[in-house]
């Protein structure tokens, strides 16, 4: 009986090493992708900063962008006053037999008077109609660093942009692709 109750014992930690493996490579099995530059990234080892709970609250536009529950600072600046957010929602990349979602992403101007949805995150930097460029060049500024501190620094960032063909071409994403000049990702 002795090596019965062993082996069910062996097995019982066989099947125990198992589970916990499963567990920890589907903890990186899920890859989201990221709604300035479209970055499919593993969210265990890039990390962007959650959004306070309080910002959706302020910002009512931000339930019309659809960004849902779990909403990234992509980045963030203030200029005379108005702070300026680059946000979006985590979105999980799919690849068997379905397409890519494309990731959703708005960029929100909030002051004393309240928050004013200026668009899509890809459109804003393209067109940033009534923004000062001040804040539009800050607010660019601001998302490269974060991202190359999100991927370990300019380098990683850039052979990333390279790898996954995301680096922005002028003229269309020429806000973006000057900041990420300025700070040496290009």
């Amino acid at each position: 009986m002795p090596k019965v109750s062993l082996f069910k014992s062996s097995l019982a930690k066989v099947g125990l090493f198992a589970t916990l493996l499963a567990t920890a490579g589907g903890a990186h099995a899920e890859e989201m992708i990221e709604p300035v530059f479209g970055l499919i990234y593993d969210p265990q080892t890039v990390v962007f900063e959650q959004a306070p709970d309080t910002l959706p609250g302020r910002c009512p536009g931000l339930a019309q962008a659809g960004l849902g529950d779990r909403i990234r600072v992509f980045g963030r600046t203030e200029v005379d006053g108005t702070q300026y957010w680059a946000l979006g929602g985590e979105v999980a990349v799919r690849r068997k037999d379905q397409p890519i979602v494309v990731p959703k992403g708005a960029v929100v101007a909030l002051t004393a008077d309240g928050c004013t949805l200026l668009g899509p995150i890809r459109a804003f930097f393209q067109f940033p109609n009534g923004v000062p460029a001040d804040a539009v060049s800050r607010l660019a500024d601001e998302v490269v660093e974060r991202y190359e501190s999100a991927y370990g620094g300019a380098p990683a960032f850039t052979a990333v942009l390279k790898k996954q063909d995301a680096v922005p071409q002028a003229p269309m994403k020429g806000l973006l692709r000057a900041a990420l000049e300025r700070h040496g990702a290009l």
